[in-house]
């Protein structure tokens, strides 16, 4: 989410369809899919020391994967190299190989640098400290006009080399085919079978590409990913494209990088260009990008799913697929199924977009404490980003901790890290409290200090405090947010809070046009079809006073109604706070109490929206309609309580205040 996830990678290529280049965001900003690099790790088996036996697949020994020793005088063979290994490795189910992430942590706690290169003694120490089983180093020197490849494994408990293997290349050009031969010697003598080698290998002039700029530019990518963020590795990846247009998986990271930071338009266009050459990857990655395919282009979540599914049945102990399927599983509100996928992630590799989605879904369920010792776990491991920040605030919030919340607030304000995000919430939550006043003035003064450098998360922003305006009775504010937002952009995550906006407000017509304009890009899309389309249609009979045709309408959401359809956890449980509007206009206030008591049971879902305080002016009313009194008078207290130092003119407020007097006299 966001997560970020992701927390994520011939023939002829045809454009991207105008109808997909908006693409429905799904849970960006909570899903953030790992990258190719951060959890780079293949399922496991183990190596038998003699190793002129096949492996069995079900042991689970593991290899830290070191640098290449460089006598060439040419730096670009360095990290080339090591990512073509790298590509190579993956290919086998049966190698558990230890991220860049932990081994970079690894080395600082050897007091070291994060940076240092994995070679001799230091990668021998690295892998014992990483509980794997053996380092494989590389080695490249340049004889006459050729060159020599090696890889070496040693023992991580001994320091003992166990095999060595060496290809030579006759030219600069024949390198990576060299580096393709002498890796799957390297898994031959390690003790995989040579039929699982050949169900298991594309050559990395497929897999990969054939050119060594490329390669190594790609491999900064990741480096930089790592220590400064997506934003520092996407003109890296860029720099690869250019320099080989048919890298898929310097296409598919680009993507993945590009919606972590809600750039969907882009990620759209290039995820297609990676799935459309996916038979250039390895098995691994084809089954990662046609998954991710799913989710950014086609937001068919369950077809994803089915493919994640796949992948890990090749690939058990892969934390990228078990994250990738975790997030899927939240979007899809299964928070249950998310956890038992994100446990296992976390216990292969101890990352902070895993531990992340881990608290999010534990939120969601309510288990606060549990979420807080996650979070905790993180940061104390030095994790930070935006993405966790965010956790922690809305965490605060649901402790009530209001000091927590303000300090998390100038904490991210400080850096770059998440602050627009921080400054938004920020805004929500005392629209939440009925200040709505200050709830713009606070995002208006987010967008003026992010001065337009995330146009597309200021357009959302913009929409989603919109439809807060527009849920809570400001029709005036709401139009005018969603006007602004629009202009900043038109992707479909803004336009569908814009159609319900027009719904509301009674534009019925504009609100059916978009609905059934959605059906068209998004046949197969699971949110659009069972969330967002249901969403416009039953908000269009309620405002034509066909309040049971909108409760009918929204039948095709119940599946989803804890689901996380969008960019951020807080715009959520829509469809039940719809639903309960419905049944109380149509007269059935005990159903319709039923809608609003669950919203309010889930607060690790709605955190700060506003519908989470307007569901107990709701639940209020339903209950006076059924003649519970004192529950109905207890509900208008907490609401009033809540509202206690909201905008003294708003109709809303009135409205309750009216209405509580009438009960209690």
């Amino acid at each position: 989410m966001r997560r970020p996830r992701n927390a994520a990678e011939s023939e002829p290529i045809a454009p991207v369809s105008p109808q997909i280049e908006g693409s429905l965001q799904i849970g960006r900003r909570k899903w953030l899919l790992a990258s190719f690099a951060t959890l780079l790790v293949a399922g496991g088996a183990g190596f038998f020391w003699a190793y002129e036996h096949h492996r069995s697949p079900t042991n689970t020994d593991t290899l830290l994967l070191g640098d290449f020793d460089n006598s060439t005088g040419e730096p670009a063979f360095t990290s080339a190299l090591r990512q073509g290994l790298y590509v190579a490795l993956e290919q086998s189910p049966y190698f558990e190989i230890v991220s860049d992430n932990k081994a970079a942590e690894i080395l600082e706690q050897m007091g070291r640098p994060a940076d240092e290169k994995l070679l001799g003694p230091v990668a021998v120490e690295a892998c014992l400290r990483s509980h794997a089983k053996i380092a494989v180093t590389g080695s490249i020197s340049q004889i006459g006009s050729s060159y020599a490849i090696g890889l070496t494994a040693v023992r991580c408990d001994t320091g003992a080399p166990i095999l060595h293997e060496q290809e030579i290349a006759e030219k600069e050009e024949a390198v990576i085919p060299a580096l393709d031969r002498v890796s799957a010697q390297l898994r031959s003598r390690l003790g995989e079978s040579a039929k699982s080698i050949q169900s298991h290998q594309t050559q990395l002039e497929e897999a990969s590409t054939s050119s060594l700029a490329a390669l190594d530019v790609y491999s900064q990518a990741f480096a930089v990913w790592y220590r400064s963020g997506e934003a520092a590795a996407i003109p890296l990846f860029q720099r690869a494209i250019d320099l080989d247009e048919n890298f898929a998986l310097a296409y598919g990271n680009l993507a993945t990088a590009e919606w972590n930071l809600g750039k969907t338009k882009e990620a759209v266009a290039h995820a297609t260009k990676a799935y459309q050459l996916r038979g250039r990857v390895s098995e691994l990655e084809r089954l990662v990008i046609e998954s991710w395919y799913e989710v950014f282009v086609t937001g068919n979540l369950e077809r994803a799913v089915e493919i994640d599914q796949e992948a890990l049945r090749i690939y058990p102990r892969s934390p990228r697929i078990l994250n990738d399927l975790g997030s899927i599983e939240i979007n899809l509100g299964h928070m249950q199924k998310a956890l038992g996928y994100l446990r296992q992630a976390d216990r292969l590799e101890s990352a902070g977009v895993i531990k992340g989605n881990i608290a999010q879904a534990l939120m969601s369920m309510g288990e606060t404490d549990e979420a807080d010792r996650v979070l905790k776990e993180a940061t104390g491991a030095g994790e930070s980003s935006g993405f966790l920040l965010e956790l922690e605030y809305q965490l605060a919030f649901l402790h009530g901790d209001r000091q927590k919340m303000q300090s998390l607030v100038a904490d991210a304000l400080k850096t770059s890290s998440g602050s627009f995000d921080m400054q938004c919430d920020q805004a929500l939550a005392e629209a939440y409290f009925g200040r709505y006043r200050e709830s713009d003035q606070l995002l208006q003064a987010a967008m003026k200090a992010d001065r337009g450098q995330n146009r597309e998360d200021e357009a959302f922003r913009l929409a989603q405090q919109a439809l807060a305006d527009s849920l809570a009775g400001n029709p005036d504010a709401a139009h005018k947010e969603i006007r602004q937002a629009l202009a900043l952009d038109d992707k479909e995550n803004i336009r569908i809070r814009a159609a319900m906006i027009d719904a509301e407000s009674g534009d019925t017509g504009a609100a059916l046009a978009f609905a059934t304009q959605l059906d068209k890009e998004y046949p197969a899309g699971t949110m659009a079809q069972h969330y967002w389309i249901p969403l416009i249609r039953a908000e269009v009979e309620i405002r034509n006073h066909r309040p049971a045709q909108a409760v009918a309408t929204l039948h095709a959401a119940e599946p989803f109604d804890l689901a996380e359809p969008d960019a951020t956890t807080i715009d959520l449980m829509l469809p039940v706070f719809q639903r309960g509007q419905a049944l109380l206009a149509a007269g059935d206030a005990a159903d319709a109490a039923k809608q609003f008591d669950e919203l309010i049971q889930h607060p690790g879902l709605g955190f700060y929206y506003p519908i989470g305080s307007l569901a107990v002016l709701e639940s209020a009313r339903a209950y006076g309609q059924i003649g519970d009194s004192a529950t109905a008078r207890a509900r208008y207290n907490s609401f009033l309580g809540l509202w206690k130092d909201a905008d003294s003119d708003l109709p809303l407020l009135k409205q309750a205040r009216a209405e509580y007097a009438r009960l209690t006299h």
